[in-house]
């Protein structure tokens, strides 16, 4: 299984295995991602370009660059933002089926 730049470009979501996922998010300059809480679903992002703020539910705010990596766990709320006058890349893999 292969997927192009182009296809996963387009936010699509990919199935990896069973319970995995795994998507491409880009953040335009000055763009808010906001990644709902999944009650039974965590993800792994880790940051391909740019630099982005990372708030997580209550916890501090934190700045995060290339090739840094978070994890969002289940049940939580995050909003990334670029406030870069590039875009930010980010990739997400998604393991559902926790609790």
């Amino acid at each position: 299984m292969a997927f192009s730049k182009a296809y996963l470009s387009t936010n699509q979501v990919v199935p990896v295995w069973e319970d995995v996922s795994f998507r491409v998010d880009t953040i335009h300059a000055g763009g808010t991602l906001t990644m709902e809480a999944e009650a039974n679903m965590s993800r792994h992002c880790s940051v391909a370009t740019g630099k982005i703020k990372v708030k997580m539910g209550d916890e501090p705010e934190f700045t995060i660059g290339p090739h840094g990596m978070f994890r969002i766990k289940p049940g939580t709320t995050c909003v990334v933002q670029n406030r870069m006058y590039v875009d930010a890349i980010v990739h997400v893999t998604a393991l559902s089926g926790f609790m």
